[in-house]
């Protein structure tokens, strides 16, 4: 019988038929092939490969259980088992395989919605550490579950320099907190930290090489930050990580509590190499104050490159001595990110937030080569800066000394950002307006006195479109140089390297529309297109830009094409540079299983005859990964590179293996490798390039690591590096600030329970990941990695914890007769400890073992319903006997016992009259019986009625 499915707003005719149950099933082919999905039948198993997230999902047919990868995700219902795989599912299960959702109208047409997860997303909004970032060049987006980003926008925002090299391949990012050098080869995702490979970056085939619109975890990489999108949010969070960001760890305890607090270490953590670099973390609380102190030194130099204390109140406030990278812009009109001096952040009573900051800026840094490098600092900076609650308006000032060429600043800062109604609730009009103000005065300058300022604005014309513009200006005295004395060679030459020599002052703006198709075109699909137009004026020099670009699909699961025309004309007096150039870039990408082909032309023509015309292909191979039997991983990623212009042609075929060692060298031991080779095609200068590193740890110590790695390009560059890495944990860390007024604490610890006490004993570990929360309220969080939590500020009154089973380890469960119930009191803390205990578990199958090879086959009969009964076999010491425990064997002759301790036990099935019977022991190391068993009754020998049958017919795989 045929029927008709809606998928996606297409109607695929299916076969379908009922079973002899009155199941309805559906030869599910046409809707997964629809989606473009790939199947595959292998013994029992029906898999199917997505195309929209790339996921591998299957069905056992043999058990009905559904897995993603090898994690099993439930089992189908009222499930037939079948001895070979086939396409004939239910429509539940078409819905788990294909990500999609199921609903039927009034006639009875049933349709199949692709999960809103697993489309693209667009018009996102993006925050750099708090602040959104309100004209973004390149719009950050999702495919299926991959989140790229701009790097460009991002690390802009953070103050880091970036260097890209279209040759090689690479983008290069100088973070301006610690002046790591992170490089990106796009080609591969191979990710190095001063020039030394540290591996893979994952997704890169879905990245914009052109735009620098990557994968999130690459930009991670590149910038130092963690960026998270939420499920059903239309908000990208980039924060930077707590070591560049400088966040001090909050809270203390009460205030009599904290009063009585002497100096208290917590945790000490370090890194030293055999090249003498050091970097080492304290965290310590003193009286009302919590301290983290961080030291780096390179190379063994008695000068740090960082040293550096931050504090955090119990009173509110926090700060830092030494070196820092203030967090508030306290000092962005003079342009200054990183001292070493002091900072003070509080909250007024109104909720404002002053931030006030100075010492000595940096200047530049000293390279030490592999090492990295040490600022140098000098002259004298300072800031202040007031912040609405809703970080809405900035107001600062700022001031600068650069004792270099005794030049001052003095600088009035203003921010505004504005969110519109429309743009909250996505209806059409003005979405918002985001605006900045700078007025400076200055000595030693062109100008005594300047401003510079931008406003940026998005207004959204409909549902498909937005119009996007910003205006910007800067006065020469922002962009123009202070007077060095030119006799002083060294500091002219220093100097230079740190400020813009641009003379002029700098007026720019912007305009554009942007809009996406919702239909397809025929053949066309995700047809995008924009226009921008853009004209700058720096002194008398000027510029004008116009530039169209469209893009889309050629079919359903084609070739993504993309095409961007640009005309800029310059002016200036003296007449250099100046004409009009014409520049059309085309791009063509294709993505396959095995990877990804694309290739780019770009054309320019300068308007005097001379035109640049270069065309590059690329073909990036998706790793290949095994998994050997020992837990050895490998893995392969070849890549192909050719670019052709009038003047050069150049190819290359290259690749990279990788291995793993895993668990194979055991709990303390690891190592990795990765051999790359790069082969350049031509004829008249063919050459090779090799490079190895192999790395590895071994754990002398919980607390104590042995690090060590090697590097060789066989061409005469070699490097080896051993280090050690270790923490020492005096205290747990004080994580309470003051509670508000008729408010307390509620702090605990979720513990493994091994003796079943409820009592937290000394060598009872705390189990990170697990879930807390509080019953009748939306307060909850996920315990830290000791297992700790900590809930301020809950209201007086009695409360009731729960904890999220799904959050638990594979065989662990809260005891039935836990007391998770906890008084809070005003100003006062309460300690609630969480018992965990291990869940032993026997669990099977009642058949007839005909062949008597101790497992289930077909046609051996499985006896649902027989009655089994736990006998705890309690030690000839005790005098009480546990309660037997009884239940019926369900579907298909299926049971299983949990919530067992550790002990001995006997297991009594009984069929027909007949008890069959099975001994057992769980220990604290084996709380899970799995090993198979079965009996075969001697041919032709009745059993009498109450007969007990050791080891009969009880199956206890798995």
């Amino acid at each position: 019988m045929h029927t008709e499915i809606i998928v996606e707003g297409a109607s695929i005719p299916v076969r379908q038929t009922q079973t002899e149950q009155g199941e309805t099933l559906i030869e599910a082919r046409p809707v997964i092939e629809h989606l473009k999905g790939e199947i595959s039948l292998d013994g029992t198993i029906l898999g199917v490969r997505r195309y929209h997230d790339r996921a591998n999902l299957s069905i056992d047919m043999a058990d009905g259980k559904v897995r993603a990868g090898t994690a099993v995700l439930g089992k189908l219902p009222e499930w037939t088992p079948r001895e070979v795989a086939d396409t004939w599912i239910s429509l539940n299960a078409i819905a788990i395989l294909t990500g999609t959702h199921i609903s039927q109208n009034e006639a009875g047409t049933v349709t199949l919605t692709l999960d809103d997860k697993l489309r693209p997303q667009f018009d996102l909004d993006l925050f750099v550490d708090g602040r959104r970032l309100p004209f973004v060049e390149n719009e950050p987006r999702t495919i299926g579950a991959i989140l790229l980003v701009p790097l460009v926008d991002i690390a802009d925002a953070l103050g880091h320099e970036i260097r890209q090299d279209t040759d090689l391949g690479t983008v290069t990012v100088v973070r301006v907190q610690d002046s790591a050098r992170i490089t990106l080869e796009l080609s591969t995702g191979l990710v190095l930290l001063n020039d030394v490979p540290q591996g893979l970056t994952a997704y890169m085939s879905y990245a914009d090489p052109d735009t620098l619109l990557l994968p999130y975890s690459a930009v991670e990489s590149l910038t130092g930050t963690h960026i998270t999108l939420e499920p059903g949010s239309d908000r990208i969070d980039v924060r930077l990580d707590d070591r560049l960001s400088g966040a001090a760890a909050p809270g203390a305890y009460v205030d009599e509590e904290a009063a009585s607090t002497g100096f208290v270490p917590e945790r000490l953590s370090y890194t030293l190499d055999d090249r003498g670099n050091l970097n080492a973390g304290l965290s310590a609380r003193v009286r009302s104050l919590n301290t983290q102190t961080r030291l780096e030194t390179r190379s063994g130099s008695l000068e740090p490159s960082w040293l550096g204390t931050e504090i955090q109140s119990l009173d509110g406030w926090r700060g830092s001595i030494g070196d820092a990278t203030p967090d508030y812009r306290e000092m962005s009109g003079v342009d200054v990110s990183r001292i070493r001096g002091v900072t003070y952040q509080t909250l007024r009573d109104n909720g404002d937030l002053v931030a006030v900051a100075g010492g000595l800026p940096s200047t530049g840094s000293v390279d030490l080569g592999e090492d990295g490098n040490r600022p140098t600092f000098g002259g004298f900076a300072a800031g202040v800066r007031l912040i609405q609650p809703d970080k809405q308006r900035e107001i600062g000032v700022s001031a600068l000394n650069d004792d270099l060429t005794d030049s001052t600043a003095l600088v009035a800062s203003y921010q505004q950002d504005i969110l519109t109604q429309a743009g909250a609730d996505d209806r059409i009009g003005l979405g918002g307006i985001f605006a900045t103000a700078d007025v400076g005065a200055f000595t030693e300058r062109s100008e005594s006195l300047g401003i510079r300022g931008q406003v940026d604005a998005v207004y959204k014309l409909s549902s498909v479109s937005n119009l996007r513009a910003a205006l910007s200006h800067e006065s020469e005295a922002f962009r123009s140089q202070p007077v060095v004395d030119d006799t002083d060679d060294q500091a002219s030459s220093d100097f230079q390297s740190v400020f813009d020599t641009r003379v002029g002052a700098r007026t720019s703006g912007r305009l554009s529309v942007d809009w996406r198709a919702v239909d397809n075109y025929d053949l066309f699909h995700n047809v995008a297109a924009g226009v921008q137009l853009g004209a700058t004026q720096i002194g008398d020099a000027s510029s004008q830009t116009a530039s169209a670009s469209v893009s889309g699909r050629i079919g359903e699961n084609g070739v993504d094409v993309s095409a961007s025309l640009g005309v800029s004309n310059s002016q200036s007096d003296d007449g250099e540079g100046d004409g009009v150039t014409t520049t059309l870039n085309v791009r063509a990408l294709k993505r396959f299983d095995w990877g990804m082909v694309q290739a780019n032309l770009t054309s320019a023509d300068a308007g005097n005859g001379e035109r640049n015309t270069r065309l590059v292909a690329n073909v990036t191979g998706e790793p290949i990964n095994r998994t050997l039997e020992n837990g050895v991983t490998m893995s392969v990623a070849p890549s192909f590179v050719a670019t052709a212009s009038e003047d050069t042609q150049f190819a290359s075929l290259g690749g990279s293996a990788f291995v793993d060692s895993g668990p194979a060298l055991g709990d303390r031991a690891r190592l990795r490798a990765q051999v790359s080779a790069l082969q350049s095609i031509d004829p008249d200068d063919s050459q090779t390039r090799f490079f190895a590193r192999i790395g590895g740890h071994y754990d002398i110590l919980p607390n104590l690591r042995l690090e060590g790695s090697y590097s060789d390009d066989f061409d005469g560059s070699s490097r080896f590096t051993l280090g050690l890495r270790g923490a020492v944990t005096f205290n747990p860390p004080r994580k309470h600030t003051r509670p508000i007024q008729d408010t307390g604490v509620l702090r605990g610890q979720v513990f493994f329970d091994r003796n079943r006490d409820g009592v937290r004993q000394d060598d009872e570990p705390g189990i990170p990941g697990v879930r807390v929360s509080i019953r009748m309220t939306r307060l909850g969080l996920q315990v830290d990695p000791r297992g700790e939590y900590t809930i301020q500020n809950l209201p007086t009154g009695l409360y009731s914890m729960s904890v999220d089973r799904r959050t638990l380890p594979l065989g662990f469960l809260v005891p039935e007769d836990a007391r998770l119930r906890a008084t809070i009191a005003d100003g006062r803390v309460t300690d609630l400890d969480i018992p965990i205990i291990a869940s032993g578990q026997v669990r099977g199958t009642v058949f007839d073992d005909l062949n008597g090879n101790g497992a289930v086959d077909a046609g051996e009969t499985r006896h649902e319903g027989a009655r089994m009964t736990l006998e705890r076999i309690n030690d000839a010491e005790s005098e009480d006997e546990d309660e037997p425990n009884q239940q019926y064997a369900a579907g298909f002759g299926q049971f299983a016992f949990e919530n067992l301790s550790p002990g001995d036990y006997r297991l009594t099935a009984e069929v027909g009259g007949r008890p069959l019977v099975k001994e057992f022991t769980l220990t604290e190391d084996n709380l899970f019986m799995v090993q198979p068993f079965g009996y075969k009754l001697p041919p032709n020998e009745p059993l009498k009625d109450g007969t007990p049958l050791l080891d009969g017919g009880i199956d206890f795989a798995a």
